[in-house]
């Protein structure tokens, strides 16, 4: 199909280009008309979408210096922090496919992972990858490591401080994959359900225009974590395209945390 994809809602016109990267909506474009407004806040850090930016091209950059390659996909088992949403962003950037999963996952749950969807990476802490080895679990991918190193494993975390801050978005066609969400498994094992970059602009854009009536001065915070869909849609997609702030807590959503 050429030319532009347009929908007609009850709140007016989408139109997607053919050449469409959905990262671009969730950075890109913010980082250049509001760069200090706050995009992230964490126990960890706090980020601009400036700030946001710049650590989604750091980690694409990374990311790509491993050897990852359009459409190749990346599982990332980290907790809600600031680094998986610009791991995950990051991946997306250069037109590989990230899918964020349960880093509380069993050994042969991430192994079912891995082999399910194919993966070439698997982004986790050293203490899961330690976990994994323990197990004596065969991981069919590369893994890549945060918070310590791993023998066999390649050290992720430390590469960030020096990577690149600035990256190209890379064209991807807006029929190309963006990326992958695992099912809860109700009907059996969980399926790899794989997500388009069109995707995501007609769903989000109708829900936060039509249903939450949502402006770019809404803070959002989720006790679903980035893993579920919900969490991901509450705590990265809505806010992040819409311009407002998210909330991450990296801690299990008690109501102390909350």
């Amino acid at each position: 199909m050429v030319g532009d994809l347009t929908y007609q809602t009850p709140s007016g016109k989408i139109s997607i280009a053919e050449t469409f990267n959905v990262v671009s909506l969730h950075v890109d474009r913010n980082a250049a008309s509001t760069p200090d407004k706050i995009a992230i806040v964490s126990q960890e850090r706090t980020l601009t979408y400036k700030d946001l930016e710049s650590e989604v091209s750091k980690n694409g950059n990374v990311i790509r210096s491993l050897g990852a390659k359009k459409t190749d996909v990346v599982l990332i088992a980290l907790s809600d922090t600031p680094l998986n949403v610009a791991a995950f962003l990051g991946t997306m950037k250069i037109g590989a496919v990230p899918a964020i999963v349960n880093p509380a996952s069993s050994a042969a749950e991430m192994e079912y992972m891995v082999q399910k969807s194919n993966a070439k990476f698997l982004l986790c802490t050293a203490q899961t990858a330690r976990h994994i080895r323990k197990e004596k679990h065969s991981i069919p991918c590369d893994i890549l490591t945060v918070e310590g190193k791993v023998e066999g494993c390649f050290e992720y975390g430390g590469r960030l401080g020096s990577a690149d801050s600035n990256l190209q978005t890379f064209p991807t066609n807006r029929n190309d994959p963006a990326y992958v969400v695992f099912s809860s498994g109700t009907t059996g094992k969980p399926k790899a359900v794989l997500h388009l970059h069109k995707d995501l602009v007609f769903t989000t854009y109708q829900f936060l225009n039509e249903v939450m009536h949502a402006t770019a001065a809404d803070v959002y915070y989720s006790g679903s974590r980035l893993f579920f869909s919900a969490g991901r849609m509450f705590s990265l997609h809505l806010p992040l395209m819409s311009g407002a702030t998210t909330i991450l807590a990296s801690a299990r959503p008690s109501p102390d945390v909350i």
